[in-house]
C-alpha cells in the first residue's frame, strides 16, 4: 500500500473468492503482495541517492548467519547477484496459493541489486508496472553475464537444496514454514521456533 500511495507501484490486481491473487497485466497467479513490487527496491534506492548494493529478501527467510557476511561475496562487475536455483515445481505452495514454473524461479527471492551498474537503469517504474511478471522475475533487463552467483547456503530451501559440505546460512521456507499447519516439522523448524521465542522475550528490552 505505501508503494502505491507514493506512486511507485500501480499494477492492477484482483483476488478470487478463494483468496488467490491474479495479476491483471499478465493474467497469471501470484502468491504474495510483493511478488512484483520487490523490483521497486532499485528505484527506491535511486531516489534516495543510495549507492552500491541493495538487498531484497522474501519475508519467509530464517537467517542463521549475519547477513553482513554475504556482502563479502558481492562483485561490482555484476548488475545483480542471487542464488541461481534450478526449481521446477508447480501446483500449490503455502496458504494454498498457486505457483507456476519459469526459468529463474526463486532467483528474485534473495537478490542484491548493484545501484552503480548502468544496466539497472533499464529497470524503470514503467517496466515494473507494465511488463509481464515473468520478464521481471527472469531479469530480462539484464544480459546473462551481468547476473552473478551467490552460494546456495544463502537461500536454502528445505527438501530441495542439497549442500555439498557446509550448512545453511539462510533458510527459505518457500513451500511452507513451521507457522503453518502441516509444516510444523519442516527442516529447521526448531531453529525457527527458537528464534521466535527469542524475539518474544526481547519485546520491551534489549538482548545483546
Amino acid at each position: 500500500k505505501p508503494l502505491r500511495q507514493m506512486g511507485y507501484f500501480k499494477r492492477p490486481w484482483k483476488m478470487t473468492a478463494e483468496g488467490q491473487w491474479i495479476d491483471e497485466i499478465d493474467g497469471r497467479n501470484f502468491s504474495t503482495e510483493f511478488s512484483h513490487s520487490r523490483f521497486c527496491v532499485w528505484e527506491i534506492a535511486r531516489r534516495n541517492n543510495l549507492k552500491g548494493w541493495t538487498l531484497f529478501v522474501d519475508c519467509d527467510f530464517l537467517f542463521l548467519d549475519d547477513i553482513a557476511n554475504c556482502f563479502d561475496y558481492l562483485v561490482d562487475r555484476y548488475a545483480l547477484m542471487c542464488v541461481k536455483h534450478n526449481y521446477k515445481k508447480e501446483g500449490s505452495k503455502m496458504d494454498s496459493m498457486k505457483q507456476e514454473a519459469y526459468p529463474k524461479k526463486l532467483w528474485s527471492s534473495f537478490m542484491f541489486i548493484n545501484t552503480n551498474h548502468a544496466s539497472n537503469n533499464e529497470l524503470t517504474l514503467e517496466e515494473i508496472n507494465k511488463w509481464d511478471g515473468r520478464k521481471l522475475h527472469n531479469f530480462e533487463w539484464l544480459l546473462e553475464h551481468e547476473i552473478g552467483t551467490i552460494g546456495e547456503e544463502w537461500n536454502y530451501i528445505p527438501g530441495h537444496t542439497k549442500l555439498i559440505g557446509g550448512s545453511p546460512k539462510a533458510v527459505h521456507f518457500t513451500e511452507g514454514g513451521p507457522w503453518l499447519e502441516g509444516y510444523e516439522s519442516v527442516e529447521y523448524a526448531e531453529e525457527w521456533r527458537r528464534e521466535q521465542r527469542h524475539m518474544k522475550a526481547a519485546q520491551g528490552r534489549l538482548i545483546l
